[in-house]
């Protein structure tokens, strides 16, 4: 839940903002219809944006679901086991830098991008169907 909530609310205020920022820069009048191009580019980049912000806090996440399992990650390097979520932070931060709360950002980004274009794509062709029947009506 710490995770989750903010990372969808950063995704959808993202979303909101870049497509604002795009019916600027297209000079056009911002419309209740949102095309395919809009959607997928304005999709994925507020996806990938809410990860760079968010991403710490799901490195955390993984990092104490991971505890408990001592036994098999021993072949992986240190076994750290923490506290909880403050421990972790200052336990990371002081034995790997702070700049290692970003380890494996690149793929999570990779994979929010796309999946963040491809769910606002989705959602937006589903309400322009919707609104389609409605106005049929």
């Amino acid at each position: 839940m710490v995770y989750a909530a903010p990372q969808a609310g950063l995704t959808f205020f993202f979303y909101h903002v870049y497509t604002h920022f795009w019916d600027l820069i297209a000079h056009r009048v911002p419309t209740e219809y949102i095309g395919t191009p809009e959607s997928l580019t304005c999709g994925s980049v507020a996806s990938a944006s809410a990860k760079l912000v968010i991403y710490p806090l799901d490195l955390i996440k993984k990092r104490l679901q991971v505890q408990g399992f001592e036994e098999a990650r021993k072949s992986f390097g240190q076994v750290v086991k923490y506290r909880g979520t403050i421990d972790c932070i200052v336990s990371i931060a002081k034995r790997e830098g702070t700049r290692s709360l970003y380890k494996g950002l690149f793929p999570s980004v990779i994979k929010s991008f796309v999946q963040g274009g491809v769910s606002f794509w989705s959602y937006e062709q589903t309400c322009n169907v919707f609104r389609w029947l409605h106005d049929d009506t």
